[in-house]
């Protein structure tokens, strides 16, 4: 006779992780390659980048084949659409960051948030620009009315 389980018992009582990162407020939810990478938003980001600067920032020269998000996505997931995060790298110079300031470890929170400013390697005429983009985006233009004082009405 073959024994059935019994029904009420769970099959795993340890949280899922999406509720070990939801239910706690140290832990954040990491965010998917998916979520940002495979969308048209980041693929039109990223073409006005790599159309713009085709010279890698963390060695200088030309051919540029990676997007790089100065604070990772991981650190910092309100700059993931943020043009003025973004820099144009090398496959083996964005690996290099990667390794040094972004995940030391290959731990993704554990972000070098006192590198940071050795990160951001453009010139600044590539800061200029993307300070330029962003405001004449629709994300500039949100932080525009956030700033504004809130019309009375009389």
């Amino acid at each position: 006779m073959k024994m059935r389980k019994d029904p009420s018992l769970k099959r795993n009582t340890n949280p899922t992780k999406m509720e070990r990162y939801s239910n706690s407020g140290q832990m954040r939810k990491p965010i998917r390659d998916k979520e940002v990478y495979q969308t048209k938003q980041w693929r039109t980001l990223r073409k006005e980048v790599m159309t713009r600067w085709t010279a890698c920032v963390w060695c200088g020269q030309g051919g540029a084949e990676i997007c790089d998000h100065i604070i990772p996505v991981q650190a910092d997931p309100s700059k993931k659409w943020d043009i003025r995060n973004l820099q144009p790298m090398h496959r083996h110079c964005h690996q290099e960051k990667t390794n040094t300031i972004d995940a030391p470890s290959s731990q993704p929170l554990n972000y070098r948030h006192d590198l940071a400013h050795t990160a951001d390697r453009r010139p600044q005429a590539m800061k200029d620009w993307a300070e330029d983009m962003y405001q004449h985006s629709i994300y500039g233009a949100m932080d525009r009315a956030e700033d504004d004082e809130p019309v009375t009405f009389c």
